[in-house]
């Protein structure tokens, strides 16, 4: 995966295909799972529950042509396979990938890049955002300043009434879904 533009030099091969550093990453890539959004189980339930339906009425109406209509059993097959490719919903999956693709040129103007359709309906159904602050120009330290429950919004710099019971919930969500440690260090403490 190199370019040679220009000049002259020496190339010395100490690897190849899986064993270079392109191939390591082709193998990492490979390795990573495929993404399972709500809207794609919603979509393979749905699949799954039209097949069986499609097969119940297919083999219902065959089986009223054949036996109540006396039609030939050839006859009734070639009219099933028609009824069967006719239900199925070709323009489907077209008609998803469109409307995710909107939502990716939508939030391409707003500056944020995704990568894959799918994530655009997962963050659609996102209700919070929890974040870290990354690249600071302060000493690093992440501290919480406020926090908001259910039922009030709560500033911990200033010497605001809290309701107990709910800041006491949040922080155990908080200590919960955590997997920092707190740490000693010279003097004071460091969370990593």
């Amino acid at each position: 995966s190199t370019l040679i533009t220009d000049g002259r030099g020496l190339g010395v091969v100490v690897a190849t295909a899986g064993d270079t550093e392109v191939g390591k990453i082709g193998k990492e890539l490979s390795q990573v799972e495929s993404i399972d959004t709500p809207l794609l189980r919603q979509m393979n339930s749905f699949g799954r529950w039209l097949t069986l339906f499609i097969i119940v009425l297919a083999i219902a109406v065959f089986l009223v042509g054949v036996l109540i209509w006396h039609d030939s059993s050839s006859k009734m097959f070639m009219a099933i396979v028609g009824l069967t490719v006719a239900a199925v919903p070709e323009g489907l999956p077209p008609v998803i990938t469109i409307i995710l693709a909107i939502g990716v040129t939508r939030m391409a103007r707003r500056k944020a890049i995704v990568r894959r359709l799918p994530a655009v309906e997962t963050m659609g159904s996102v209700t919070t955002i929890c974040t870290d602050k990354t690249g600071t120009l302060t000493a690093s330290n992440l501290e919480v300043q406020t926090v908001v429950t259910a039922n009030q919004y709560c500033s911990l710099n200033k010497a605001t009434a809290c309701n107990q019971v709910d800041l006491k919930t949040a922080i155990s969500s908080v200590i919960l879904c955590n997997d920092a440690q707190l740490q000693h260090k010279d003097g004071g403490y460091d969370a990593s």
